[in-house]
């Protein structure tokens, strides 16, 4: 078998389970080599003489499980490999190695009901997914370390999803990426299937959603949002996150996609402070995508209310209770370049505004400022995409 002596040695090397730093960067095989044919007939042989015969370096991902010792210092507990080359089948056969069980916490990788410690599989192409299997975890803290080697390929993208918390990781390529976490008491902390490698080449397919504009509304102590998306192809859901005046976004509820074209929700517990809104799209293969930031003002008791929306480039203001005479729309940038965007005479009551926005503008966080008649300036963050 093409990886029996890598199988082999990895077996034996986490029977020893040898506390490490936290720098240190174990891998199970230093690179993945195709064998030549007569490493092929006689790897017990080049198990006991610890060495092996290459022709060419290949891409791989490493997975590693580690337990967080009190002193913070790591034990490397196990660990498992993924080398992608056309020259191997993803289906399970004599390329792949299925893992020795030990009696200690273990990290296989789950392919067709079979436990593998190595896995041969195709280059990656529109998408792939690694599933990790974990089983004999105690309740302690833990490391799930991934390290990719020659992986880096244009628009190629990876994150792991943690089923448990429902949440993703970026695992950026050619990198060391540590995700800590806890089993405790709740038996789906600790559950086999907790972790996902997921793998998406944004290049070789469209974005599973298009989002065309967003908008948000406070109705007397709740903030309605609703959202327009385009081209929603495998979306898995929808989450919507609030954030004050530090942009410390945090998830606020989440929706499944369900193959329509406008998305509402209405946040009953939104404070009455300054608040931030966006829209993280995931995708069933774990890639995400965010809609532009909404801003919407602390609550007003009396006086013009000002309410923003956009749709592609366009800004569309809503002016409420507002008073008569001159209004000044200016368009802020993030290092305090003020372009005019319109003056105009405005009727008292009630006004809704389309201003486009300059062409060529560069994408990123923007400011529109308005000054009315009695020189009350009000300021409004956007985002453009």
């Amino acid at each position: 078998m093409l990886f029996l002596t890598m199988s082999l040695t990895l077996s034996f090397i986490f029977v020893l389970r040898i506390p490490i730093s936290e720098n240190h960067n174990p891998k199970p095989m230093k690179k993945l080599y195709q064998l030549n044919a007569v490493t092929r007939v006689v790897p017990l042989l080049i198990l006991i003489l610890g060495s092996f015969t290459h022709l060419q370096a290949q891409r791989v991902m490493h997975a590693n499980l580690f337990a967080r010792n009190p002193d913070n210092s790591l034990l490397h507990l196990d660990a498992n490999a993924t080398v992608y080359d056309n020259a191997y089948s993803n289906e399970v056969d004599y390329d792949d190695a299925q893992k020795m069980i030990n009696a200690g916490e273990n990290l296989a990788i789950l392919r067709s009901n079979t436990n593998l410690v190595i896995e041969a599989r195709q280059a990656i192409g529109l998408a792939d997914t690694s599933f990790f299997r974990m089983w004999n975890l105690q309740q302690r803290r833990y490391v799930l370390q991934i390290v990719t080697e020659e992986m880096s390929t244009p628009g190629l993208t990876a994150v792991v999803k943690d089923n448990y918390l429902n949440t993703t990781t970026n695992i950026p390529l050619n990198s060391t990426v540590n995700i800590n976490f806890t089993v405790d008491t709740d038996a789906a902390s600790g559950a086999p299937d907790r972790f996902q490698l997921r793998y998406q080449n944004i290049l070789s397919a469209p974005l599973p959603v298009r989002f065309t504009s967003i908008s948000g509304l406070r109705k007397a102590s709740a903030v309605q949002l609703q959202w327009n998306i385009q081209d929603e192809v495998s979306m898995e859901s929808y989450t919507i996150e609030r954030a004050g005046k530090n942009m410390q976004f945090q998830a606020v509820q989440q929706i499944s996609a369900a193959s329509k074209t406008t998305y509402s929700y209405t946040d009953v517990s939104a404070p009455t402070e300054e608040q931030f809104y966006r829209v993280k799209a995931t995708s069933r293969n774990g890639f995400v995508q965010y809609s532009a930031v909404i801003r919407l003002e602390e609550t007003v008791k009396a006086g013009v209310q000002v309410h923003l929306t956009q749709s592609g480039r366009t800004v569309n203001v809503e002016l409420k209770d507002g008073v008569s005479g001159r209004y000044h729309f200016s368009l802020v940038s993030a290092n305090g370049i003020e372009t005019p965007l319109l003056t105009k005479e405005i009727a008292a009551g009630n006004t809704q505004l389309a201003m486009p926005l300059p062409a060529g503008l560069t994408a990123g966080i923007y400011y529109i400022r308005m000054i009315n008649p009695g020189r009350v300036m009000k300021t409004t963050a956007i985002q453009v995409l």
